[in-house]
């Protein structure tokens, strides 16, 4: 006879599947960060973001305490973009999941696109997001790259960018 509690730990211990909802509200976001970010409309990127927001990748990582902080790095990177003849990128959502009880946390997974003219410019990488339900909106909170940001400049971007 099979013991309850063990399969019930057991499957309480298990990934939770991607949650349908979760994966709309996180591909929502992405298409907001991204269309805010190639139009350069600050502003509306700003509204995207809350603080502190953790920005790590496989090389390097930076907490950022201000919004005003947050797109000085998001202007300097959108050079990063333009210096390597980015005419575009996309992120497709993967994976989603609520986080907690509340419904106010999400992480989700997605695949990064950067493209000249439909040319991948790097190699396609995975990263992951975590939003946060703030006074009635989402919010990206962190993000996770699995690229290297001397490849393309994004978490240091405003110290390569003085420094050029």
């Amino acid at each position: 006879m099979k013991d309850e509690q063990t399969d019930t730990g057991r499957a309480q211990d298990a990934p939770q599947p991607s949650d349908p909802l979760a994966q709309a509200h996180y591909q929502a976001m992405l298409d907001r960060i991204n269309r805010h970010f190639w139009a350069r409309d600050w502003q509306a990127l700003g509204d995207c973001i809350s603080v502190p927001n953790r920005i790590s990748s496989l090389d390097a990582e930076r907490v950022v305490d201000t919004i005003d902080e947050w797109l000085e790095l998001a202007r300097a990177a959108r050079q990063s973009f333009v210096q390597v003849g980015a005419t575009e990128y996309h992120r497709i959502c993967t994976e989603a999941r609520f986080d907690d009880a509340a419904r106010t946390r999400i992480t989700g997974a997605h695949k990064t696109y950067i493209l000249r003219n439909s040319s991948l410019v790097l190699p396609v990488y995975c990263a992951r997001m975590t939003l946060a339900w703030t006074d009635g909106v989402w919010l990206s909170s962190s993000l996770f790259t699995a690229s290297r940001d001397k490849d393309l400049p994004t978490i240091h971007a405003d110290r390569v960018t003085r420094r050029a």
